[in-house]
This record gives C-alpha cells, sequence and structure tokens, in this order.
C-alpha cells in the first residue's frame, strides 16, 4: 500500500460517515405533513452537533495574526443594525449553527456543509425567543431544532416543517462570504469570532474539507432518503448563487456566471439587483436600491431548489431584458424580465 493511502482512507471514512447531519445514518426517514405539503425528513434530537454561542465580541481581523488566519481561510459575515461578526466557515461546518445576538437582537447562523450554504435567522416567533441547533434533515438540507417546542425549520426559508410551530416562519437575512485576505482590506474593523472546537470537531473538519467542500462536492447515500421530487434542470451539487426578491426565486450557476464574465444587473421580480463574482468565482448580488435588499445565498442546486421549487435558473445566454436607466447601462443582465 502507498505510504500516504491510508492516512487519506482514514480521513475519507470520517468524513462520510459524519459529513453532515449523524442521525442519517441511524434514523430512519420519514414523512411528515408540512405547510407546503408532504416531506421526507429525519427528525432527530437537539444538537446532534453542538452549537456555537456566540460571544459579544471577537477580535478585529487588523489585530489577528496571519499565522492564526491565513489568507485564504472562508469567513462568513453577519451584519444588522451596525454590528458585525466574521466566523470561519470551516469551524461551522462541524457546529452547524451559532447563536447569540447581534444589534441587541436574537441572531443564528445556520450552516449546511453538504449544500454548502449560509443563512442567517432571527430566531423570534409570535414575540418569543427560540434557540436552536442542528436536529434533523429534509431533502438533503439541515434542519434546525428549537428547543422550546421541538419544532423542526428550514434554514432557507427560515418556516418550520413540523412541529407545534409548523407554519410559522422565522425571518431570514443573508450573510456576506469573502476570504480573510480580502476581509482584512476591505474591513479590518471587523470582529473575528471563533468557535471552542473540540479535538473530534477539528479532525471532523479536516475530513469534510477533504471531501464535502471540494467544488465537485459529495452527497451522502443516506441524505437521498431524504428526497422527495429532486429538480433535474441542473446537476445536483452545481454550486451557484441564489436570489429571492420581490416574490421571485432565481438560481444563477456559478458557471454561467463565469461565462458573464463581469458584473450585471439583473431584474428579479420588480427589484434590480446587481450581480458578480470575486476572484475565486463565488457569486455575490446586492440590490441597486438599498431599501429592498434580496435575500441571497451561495450554495448546490439541489438545497435551493428544494426550498423554492419551480426557481428561474439564469442563464448567460438568454435574451436581453428591457433597456436600463444610463446609470446602469452595459451591466444590464441577457435575462428576460418574468
Amino acid at each position: 500500500m502507498h505510504p500516504g493511502l491510508l492516512p487519506r482512507l482514514l480521513v475519507a471514512l470520517l468524513a462520510t460517515s459524519a459529513t453532515a447531519c449523524m442521525p442519517g445514518l441511524f434514523t430512519p426517514a420519514t414523512t411528515v405533513q408540512t405547510p407546503r405539503g408532504p416531506e421526507k425528513a429525519i427528525l432527530a434530537d437537539a444538537d446532534e452537533f453542538p452549537r456555537f454561542k456566540l460571544p459579544d465580541h471577537g477580535t478585529k481581523l487588523s489585530d489577528v495574526d496571519a499565522d492564526d488566519l491565513a489568507d485564504d481561510t472562508e469567513l462568513v459575515i453577519l451584519d444588522r443594525d451596525g454590528e458585525a461578526r466574521a466566523l470561519v466557515l470551516s469551524e461551522m461546518s462541524y457546529h452547524h449553527v451559532a447563536e447569540g445576538t447581534l444589534g441587541g437582537r436574537p441572531i443564528a447562523l445556520a450552516y449546511c456543509v453538504v449544500c454548502d450554504s449560509a443563512v442567517a435567522l432571527t430566531p423570534v416567533v409570535d414575540g418569543r425567543t427560540l434557540h436552536v441547533s442542528a436536529g434533523g434533515l429534509s431533502n438533503g438540507v439541515v434542519l434546525m431544532r428549537d428547543d422550546e417546542t421541538g419544532s423542526y425549520w428550514n434554514i432557507f426559508t427560515g418556516e418550520a416543517l413540523a412541529g407545534p410551530l409548523a407554519g410559522k416562519t422565522m425571518a431570514t437575512l443573508p450573510v456576506a462570504r469573502m476570504r480573510a485576505a480580502e476581509a482584512r482590506t476591505a474591513r479590518p474593523g471587523l470582529e473575528l469570532v471563533r468557535a471552542d472546537t473540540s479535538l473530534y470537531g477539528r479532525i471532523w473538519i479536516a475530513g469534510v474539507e477533504k471531501v464535502a467542500r471540494r467544488p465537485a462536492g459529495y452527497m451522502p447515500p443516506w441524505f437521498r432518503r431524504t428526497f422527495g421530487h429532486p429538480d433535474d434542470r441542473r446537476e445536483e451539487l452545481e454550486l451557484g448563487l441564489g436570489v429571492v426578491a420581490d416574490g421571485c426565486a432565481r438560481f444563477y450557476p456559478a458557471s454561467e456566471l463565469a461565462k458573464r464574465g463581469g458584473p450585471f444587473v439583473d431584474r428579479v421580480g420588480r427589484a434590480e439587483v446587481r450581480v458578480d463574482q470575486d476572484g475565486r468565482g463565488l457569486g455575490r448580488a446586492q440590490a441597486v436600491d438599498a431599501a429592498a435588499a434580496p435575500f441571497v445565498v451561495w450554495g448546490r442546486w439541489y438545497g435551493f431548489a428544494a426550498s423554492f421549487p419551480g426557481c428561474d435558473v439564469w442563464s448567460a445566454a438568454a435574451p436581453a431584458a428591457d433597456p436600463a436607466p444610463a446609470a446602469l447601462a452595459g451591466l444590464r443582465a441577457p435575462c428576460a424580465d418574468r
């Protein structure tokens, strides 16, 4: 046997046995009656992966040494009401959920490592603050479970799929993702918070980085037990940018964005959205009108399509839209109005 083969096999075994919700290996899927109809799900206990408690303060990026935070480390950034925190995305791939307060209000960050999507939510329903952790799986996407009622929540839509609060909704908000080098330059005053991850968690993260977070991705076989009717318009693990605005959901495949080769403005519903990619191909979008911020999430096709069934799929070859205002000329997307 090649001397480096055994360690790689061990890492792969660890990752494939724990790539996301651990109960998927041992807990049978069930069909639950959700507000949108029957869905397959694995409904497990709280803290199947230990949640990360957000501290009130972190360390400014300008004070973090490059030896402690490599330039190519991917960060996920929470912004609200004038406060911001940066978390290390690879740490979230183990904890799956971080919770605390930001801007004086409760906040939760959920990350599904297999679908590579991070979403922030305000865990307040009917004036009641809920405390959440990773506790299930549906359509191959991690579900949050709240401690107070045992309800299970879709991280993309903020909707409770099962439990006493089924049909209720938490507010969602987009997060930013960028490499540490870019963040140090663009936002040196941003505070970084680190998770206190166990040795097992750090080993687990190393395995996941090798398998699930590759560009090609990885779909654990037991995840398919929670699939309903997958949307086969795109490859299930294809990466792209999801945008929801004015009641319209659209997916921008990373491969199509690369064909475009630069920033452009698209109309999603009635909202004007500026779309581009960073130097590593990560899609980004923001509203042209700052007062109409869209919901934006990066990730794999299957997760977005399952949460927003029938969503539009953007193509770089689509026909041009109506003429744009002069200030936006040259950036208008070749995408038809919907």
